[in-house]
């Protein structure tokens, strides 16, 4: 890469790759990226904001460089952007209201109450496995981030929310009152879900896939990295 200045688009999602209370763009995935450029040449790298059922058209679409995100790679999204080798494993996880008084288990527990209303992302890999078990789409509410979802379930809008491991950690430790999660899924029905986390590129970029990976894929194995997930614990 010549230019001294990467966009990477990302969805506000932290623990991952948000804005903090300073109004600084932070999160695990962003250090990591921040870490490959430093090394690769000094590169800064600009945060643009894309909600999630737009990153990979914002990609494909040539206004950003990269995705930096917690987005799994499905052989649907393989299909449409080249990933990174993988960062590091997170599941998925349901959230709900305090005391779960819906009952949830896991995703089967949509099926088996059809009044349970959930949230979950626009785009979100998990619809198509989540209609494929029958659960009636009635019961989806697509919301474009994790604060919407947030703020939905804390106003009753919605019985629970579908969020990546990491996030939803994150969520849990800031709502201790008021929420409550299942243990890690990594199933839906018959489909596995999670998985490990990579960065996006566009077919055409693989020289700089490949710089990116080769500072990371070293990284990953170091105390430092440790350190730096310690951060957000």
């Amino acid at each position: 890469k010549s230019k001294k200045e990467v966009v990477v688009a990302y969805s506000n999602e932290a623990p991952n790759a948000y804005v903090d209370s300073k109004g600084e763009l932070t999160g695990i995935i962003i250090d990591l990226v921040r870490h490959a450029f430093k090394e690769i040449g000094d590169i800064n790298i600009v945060g643009q904001r894309v909600d999630w059922s737009g990153l990979i058209p914002a990609l494909q679409a040539g206004r950003v460089d990269m995705l930096a995100v917690g987005m799994y790679a499905t052989p649907a999204r393989c299909k449409q952007v080249l990933f990174s080798e993988p960062l590091f494993v997170a599941g998925q996880r349901i959230v709900y209201r305090k005391g779960n008084p819906k009952n949830i288990k896991d995703f089967s527990s949509f099926l088996e109450n059809k009044e349970i209303k959930f949230a979950m992302l626009a785009g979100a890999f998990e619809e198509p496995y989540l209609r494929a078990m029958g659960i009636d789409e009635s019961q989806f509410v697509i919301l474009p981030d994790n604060a919407s979802m947030n703020s939905a379930l804390l106003a009753n809008r919605v019985d629970a929310m579908s969020v990546t491991g990491t996030a939803s950690q994150w969520i849990l430790d800031q709502y201790p009152e008021q929420f409550e999660g299942t243990d890690m899924l990594y199933n839906a029905g018959e489909h596995d879900i999670g998985g490990y986390f990579s960065l996006q590129y566009r077919f055409g970029d693989e020289t700089l896939k490949q710089a990116v990976d080769a500072v990371l894929q070293n990284f990953l194995k170091t105390d430092e990295f440790q350190a730096l997930l310690a951060k957000y614990d």
